[in-house]
């Protein structure tokens, strides 16, 4: 899989910061845009989104990642 077409799969438009493993099967990116960090699985070219609700804003200290808000 190609990290460029997982990318544009996903339509993003404004990456933040990119952080990969070691083993370069794991990627991390936080979509400013989209106020939401995801996952991409490049073996399976699975996309999850581990943090972040879409909104922007604060909601509290003690959310679970995926309830929280992010800006």
């Amino acid at each position: 899989l190609n990290f460029f077409d997982i990318v544009n799969q996903l339509g993003v438009s404004k990456p933040g910061d990119i952080a990969v493993d070691r083993s370069g099967d794991m990627i991390l990116l936080a979509e400013a845009a989209r106020h939401r960090i995801r996952k991409i699985d490049m073996k399976t070219g699975v996309i999850t989104t581990i943090a972040g609700t879409g909104e922007p804003g604060y909601n509290g200290d003690g959310q679970m990642a995926g309830s929280s808000m992010l800006s």
